[in-house]
């Protein structure tokens, strides 16, 4: 141990070929990061330690080489590997320990390329097994320098331990021999003394050691089928399993004929489709509304069950939101939970100003003149902005977009195109540029320059909120749900008084407040289909199943138990957000059926005419004009190569080359 710490200090002070960083004195004291950072941008670091992930794209702007950490012995382990967070283990108390044992097994051998991340230079990534690692080809997608010191890396691997004992005088150690100048040898010993004692303190209050229990795993519920018993297979695959197997659980109490067993999407399957996932389940739970021809031609018509049922209308849901479930007017998926996008907004600012709070159903008008009336100062240091966007604030132009009238898609010809140029798109862009270029009402963050060392855009823009320097700012759609230590949602008694919580303003043409909704299909070949339609009639009732959102379900939506659970001021504000809309979010329908191949060239193209127009380089019409003509060279290359009506965005990704799109956070 003292060889190995003199070594590191030799490396700083004897041969001088590295920088000392101390430590930070906070969480958020990046300084001495940020200043070693500064010397690897400036091609002025000859060597360092990094990753895989990283080396990917460093390497795309610079000439970089890879090399693996050095060994003095053949069998040295040198190079920190980590498993991902993907661990298999069996439970101690498993009744079927072979069974368990040969699952396990089975996954590690499957050979998939989704299990894996790609970067611009291959995987960055492994399988576990040497076997399955050499059928997958993965070694093959990389470069020859990556896949060489890979190679070496995983043969002399080892897995890096963080100790819950000691790692606080392992930092203390590192700074005095480095920062004081101390002799390693006596700090190791103060050091180990120091431990010694505090593990005999330690022992000296434990009590005796709770023994491990003998117990057995029970068998779930859903997997006791009785003869007669209606099975339900139902994929989750965009949720949380846990939860729609208690569902599945307390639906057995109502209907115990019916048993639901509930399963994860097959996410080894090595295309990444919805057929692949759900596979032969008898419905299942989507995290969007299905409009792909393919994909429609999979799921069941459920206008009939509905029309049928006298326990169910439609009038119990949200319009704009069953909308995106139906195909040529026809019910095809009952919607689930519904993302609600909506402002914040400071009291005590509104206060201070004598405004009033704003109410659902403001307009653009109100929402501007709000946010330049709370606007004050000029310094960066100290100005308080009348409103501060989400930090993509590509999905923030989007929503205030489709207030005025946008649709980005121009589906007269054929095949679609982009609408860049349109009188009414270039309005509505120079309205929101003009927050922040000509009223100076919002401050604009540029992403694409952060690399996440040093100062933090995101940490940045909460010290806005958290300091009183914001008085409006976008809502997070995540946030308003409280959960417990299990992770299960309660009542959110948390919240400032001094937020409040507001939709976003309507436009001339409406807009749209929910960013998505997930939803629950019946798959076309089953036949349980009956038994399918219950279970997914009981799901829309479950408020509680809404854990990041509104229920669809009005009737769910306004019930006592999700008021009591996010608060009645923000449960009323939701409801009128959806209750407002005229249309789904203009981001969502980028990716509709027939123009989904569209999507990547809207866009990037926004996002790049955005960013052009706020820093000064162009104009709106320069920019928009811009964005239209790549978007025009990116369409003629689908066209040229048959993509049309493809989902395959792999496909799409040489047509957006040849255009110059180039996705930049």
């Amino acid at each position: 141990v003292i060889d190995a710490f003199q070594l590191i200090v030799d490396l700083h002070t004897k041969y001088e070929v590295a920088p000392y960083a101390p430590p930070p004195e906070s969480e958020e004291d990046f300084a001495a990061f940020e200043e070693i950072y500064q010397l690897l941008e400036e091609g002025k670091v000859a060597m360092w330690p990094d990753s895989a992930e990283s080396y990917a794209w460093r390497s795309e702007d610079r000439n970089l080489g890879v090399v693996p950490f050095p060994i003095s012995n053949d069998n040295d382990q040198s190079s920190p590997i980590t498993s991902g967070g993907s661990t298999l283990a069996v439970s101690a108390g498993t009744a079927h320990p072979q069974a368990a044992w040969e699952w396990i097994k089975f996954l590690t051998q499957q050979n998939s390329d989704s299990s894996f991340a790609f970067g611009p230079g291959g995987p960055i990534s492994l399988p576990a097994r040497r076997s399955v690692a050499e059928a997958s080809g993965v070694w093959d997608e990389m470069d020859d320098e990556l896949a060489d010191a890979l190679h070496f890396a995983v043969e002399h691997g080892f897995t890096p331990v963080s100790p819950s004992a000691g790692r606080e005088e392992i930092h203390q150690v590192t700074s005095s021999i480095l920062a004081e100048g101390k002799d390693v040898a006596d700090v190791l010993a103060e050091a180990q003394q120091a431990f010694d004692s505090g593990i005999e303190e330690a022992a000296s209050t434990q009590v005796d050691a709770t023994p491990i229990p003998d117990f057995t795993v029970a068998e779930p519920p859903s997997s006791q089928i009785e003869a007669g018993d209606v099975v339900v297979r139902f994929v989750v695959a965009g949720g949380d399993p846990s939860v729609y197997r208690q569902a599945a659980e307390d639906f057995n109490e109502l209907h115990p004929d019916i048993v639901v067993k509930v399963e994860e999407p097959n996410f080894y399957n090595q295309e990444f489709s919805l057929e692949g996932m759900i596979g032969d389940a008898d419905a299942f739970q989507w995290w969007s509304p299905i409009q792909s021809a393919d994909e429609l031609a999979t799921v069941l018509a459920l206008q009939p069950l509905l029309d049928a049922d006298p326990d169910l209308s439609e009038d119990d849901f949200f319009p704009s939101v069953l909308d995106q479930f139906r195909d040529q007017g026809q019910v095809v998926g009952l919607p689930g939970e519904v993302q609600i996008s909506f402002l914040n907004y400071n009291k005590r600012l509104f206060d201070a100003a004598g405004l009033d709070y704003p109410q659902p159903g403001w307009t653009l008008d109100e929402f501007l003149e709000t946010a330049v009336a709370l606007t004050q100062g000029d310094s960066e240091e100290d100005k308080i902005y009348g409103y501060v966007a989400d930090l993509y604030e590509v999905g923030d132009l989007m929503t205030f977009m489709a207030r005025q009238g946008v649709t980005l898609v121009d589906e007269s010809v054929d095949p679609p195109a982009t609408n860049f140029t349109d009188p009414v798109t270039i309005s509505a862009v120079r309205w929101y540029s003009n927050l922040t270029t000509e009223y100076a009402v919002k401050p604009y963050v540029d992403l694409s320059s952060f690399t996440g060392i040093g100062t933090d855009p995101f940490q940045e823009r909460q010290a806005l909120i958290d300091n009183d320097r914001a008085a409006i700012w976008k809502g997070d759609q995540y946030g308003f749900v409280a959960f417990d230590e299990n992770g299960t949602p309660i009542s959110n008694d948390s919240d400032s008084s001094d937020i409040g919580i507001v939709p976003y303003p309507v436009g001339a043409d409406g807009g749209s407040s929910f960013e998505s909704a997930n939803g629950y299909y019946i798959s076309a070949e089953t036949e349980v289909r009956q038994a399918a339609w219950e279970w997914l009639k009981y799901l829309t009732e479950q408020e509680s199943l809404a854990q990041f959102g509104l229920p669809a379900r009005v009737s769910a939506a306004e019930s006592d138990a999700f008021t009591q659970r996010v608060g009645e001021e923000k449960a009323a504000v939701l409801i009128a957000a959806v209750q407002n809309n005229s249309q789904a979010s203009l981001s969502n329908n980028l990716f509709s059926e027939g123009s989904d191949w569209l999507g990547p060239a809207i866009a990037i193209g926004i996002q790049e005419a955005y960013a052009s127009i706020v820093t000064g380089e162009a104009t709106v019409e320069e920019a928009l004009q811009s964005a239209q003509d790549k978007a025009d060279v990116y369409r003629l290359c689908i066209i040229e190569n048959d993509l049309v009506g493809s989902s395959d965005f792999q496909a799409f990704e040489s047509c957006m080359q040849e255009a110059d799109l180039s996705f930049d956070f």
